[in-house]
């Protein structure tokens, strides 16, 4: 299993629901995007009232990460009347309601997603047509159509 940052940013941009649903209709999807702050986000998507600041870390998440993306969310140009989000991607963190209360203390909308739980490293495919979407090896039932994914004897 390749657990390498560009793996995992590939894996959401190949498959953008598991940020949101409302980014497949992102207009502008950038990878390593330079900010004026200094460093690199990994993905910016730009929807029409709303830019996503994605940052991807294959290890824990920590306070010291969301301090990058904040920096990034604060000096970011954008057009004002975009709301901008902030994505968090990397390992859960022992104590995660000490990071979401750090993110939440920041002032800005910033959301974890963790590696194994919102975006499987290794996962199956559904294979419902009208779904076709990525969920964990262990899941029974597609998170996102509800068929089976697999047949329980």
């Amino acid at each position: 299993m390749d657990d390498s940052e560009e793996y995992i940013v590939n894996l959401i941009l190949d498959n953008l629901y598991l940020i949101d649903e409302e980014c497949y209709s992102a207009s502008g999807i950038k990878k390593e995007v330079f900010i004026k702050s200094g460093g690199r986000a990994d993905i910016v998507l730009t929807l029409k009232n709303i830019v996503y600041i994605i940052e991807v870390k294959r290890g824990v998440l920590t306070t010291n990460v969301a301090d990058q993306l904040i920096r990034y969310i604060n000096t970011f140009n954008v057009d004002i009347s975009k709301e901008i989000i902030g994505i968090l991607v990397g390992k859960k963190p022992p104590d995660c309601n000490e990071l979401i209360a750090y993110l939440k203390a920041s002032g800005h909308c910033i959301k974890p997603l963790y590696i194994d739980h919102h975006i499987p490293l290794e996962y199956n495919i559904c294979n419902y047509i009208g779904c076709r979407r990525i969920n964990r090896t262990n899941a029974l039932k597609c998170r996102w159509c509800g068929e089976p994914l697999m047949k329980i004897w």
